[in-house]
């Protein structure tokens, strides 16, 4: 849903961001189990989020 709600926003020129949930194990960012593909390269939803701009994701 959350990815379909990026494309119309993206299609209608609307600014969004999104709060992502992943598993935090750790919660600074050591475990790398909450890595999130981004234009910027993969970062740790815990500690760089959870709140990105769609245009940042790679969906």
């Amino acid at each position: 849903m959350m990815k379909s709600v990026a494309k119309w926003c993206t299609n209608h020129n609307v600014s969004c961001e999104v709060s992502l949930e992943n598993l935090m194990a750790c919660g600074f960012g050591v475990c790398l189990c909450c890595i999130v593909s981004t234009v910027k390269g993969n970062l740790c939803t815990c500690t760089d989020g959870p709140v990105f701009n769609i245009k940042e994701l790679k969906w």
